[in-house]
């Protein structure tokens, strides 16, 4: 069952997948709310891009790295090499 808002919605499918942690792209620091996930016993660590490399995007360049399912979603095989 979904909680209302989207914060506590989430955290809800966090407990439900028994979850303890929650992992977030630094983009999200914007609208997260941290607390609605602690006071559920979740903790929440943003991910940090550095060290991955930029790939070509289908809609435009971005100025930060994307995470795996980004790079595989915009360059499909080429993905790949993107690791190495």
């Amino acid at each position: 069952m979904l909680e209302e808002g989207k914060n506590e919605g989430l955290a809800g499918l966090c407990k439900q997948a028994k979850a303890t942690e929650y992992i977030s792209g630094p983009a999200a620091k914007d609208y997260l709310v941290p607390d609605v996930f602690v006071k559920q016993n979740l903790s929440v660590t943003w991910f940090d891009y550095t060290g991955f490399k930029k790939h070509p995007q289908l809609w435009g360049n971005s100025s930060t790295p994307k995470p795996l399912t980004c790079s595989t979603t915009d360059t499909g095989r080429l993905a790949l090499a993107l690791l190495n």
